[in-house]
């Protein structure tokens, strides 16, 4: 794991956080796999992430991606 994964984790374990969770965006395989690597396993839950952005001719568009719930216990791996 990279130093900087590993202070965020520090971080997050200094506060008494025992696991860490992610959204991993369904079509993005490449980085569910390099999560799952880092010892982040699925957990069943898929939910879509909503959000929307205003492009530049003003019109605003709406987006519900599909995504996974991944979560590594800390201190592991």
């Amino acid at each position: 794991m990279k130093i900087r994964e590993c202070r965020a984790e520090a971080v997050v374990v200094a506060r008494g956080v025992e696991r860490l969770g992610m959204g991993v965006d369904d079509s993005n395989g490449r980085a569910a796999a390099l999560y799952r690597r880092l010892c982040y396993g699925e957990t069943g839950c898929r939910y879509l992430d909503r959000y929307h952005y205003v492009d530049d001719a003003g019109a605003r568009h709406e987006v519900a991606d599909p995504c996974r719930f991944l979560v590594r216990a800390l201190g592991t791996g």
